[in-house]
């Protein structure tokens, strides 16, 4: 389903960084510099 929404958004333009791993609910180290560096680059 990830995969479907990230091909979706890109297909209307966006730009997607899937960042996948295994496991449930919790966020991990990875997401939380994703995250960041989102911000970061987008100045918020």
């Amino acid at each position: 389903m990830t995969e479907a929404l990230a091909a979706y958004l890109e297909k209307q333009g966006a730009s997607v960084e899937l960042n996948l791993h295994d496991g449930g609910h919790e966020v991990r180290q990875q997401e939380i510099n994703a995250i960041s560096a989102f911000f970061f680059v987008n100045g918020l």
